[in-house]
């Protein structure tokens, strides 16, 4: 997919050299915040579920001159999702994490309640993992002296969302 007019007159590329984390990367806001960042010479590690979508928005990065790694995995399983996280930052070493909360399910259609197994997913998807790998990487920041990490959720945190609990309490 282009870039569209709109998206590349709003671009706030970064400079060259600089390493980006994003996970959430193939969804809709993670894709739109690496089209805003990506530039020549810019490094990024795309975070997602959707392998599919992953690489179409590694193309399109691509395309603008940026170098681009995938990772498809599930934020389930966060001692994983961390391990990986610093596998990844100890050879590229990150300037900057968008940690993108990943998934808006919400209650079935005619269920009373959402399924304890949603409820489980959406608070490792959207909390545990993003808070446990912003613990991890401003440890090793810290430690550099210097990075920027950005936790990014959902207005519905705000809101009370009787079909969305977990999501909105996630």
């Amino acid at each position: 997919m282009p870039v569209s007019n709109e998206t590349e007159a709003n671009r706030n590329p970064a400079p060259a050299g600089v390493s980006i984390l994003l996970t959430g990367a193939s969804g809709f806001l993670g894709r739109e915040l690496a089209l805003q960042h990506a530039a020549p010479g810019v490094r990024f590690h795309l975070w997602g579920r959707d392998a599919d979508r992953l690489a179409d928005t590694s193309q399109v990065l691509s395309s603008l001159g940026a170098n681009v790694h995938v990772t498809s995995l599930d934020l389930t399983k966060t001692d994983e999702a961390v391990q990986k996280l610093m596998e990844q930052d100890q050879s590229e070493r990150f300037d900057i994490a968008y940690l993108v909360a990943g998934t808006g399910e919400t209650r079935a259609p005619g269920d009373r309640i959402e399924n304890h197994l949603l409820v489980d997913r959406s608070i490792q998807t959207n909390f545990t993992a993003p808070a446990a790998m912003a613990s991890a990487l401003a440890d090793r920041m810290a430690e550099r002296g210097r990075g920027r990490i950005v936790l990014i959720g959902s207005a519905a945190g705000h809101h009370s969302l009787p079909f969305a609990s977990a999501y909105a309490g996630s």
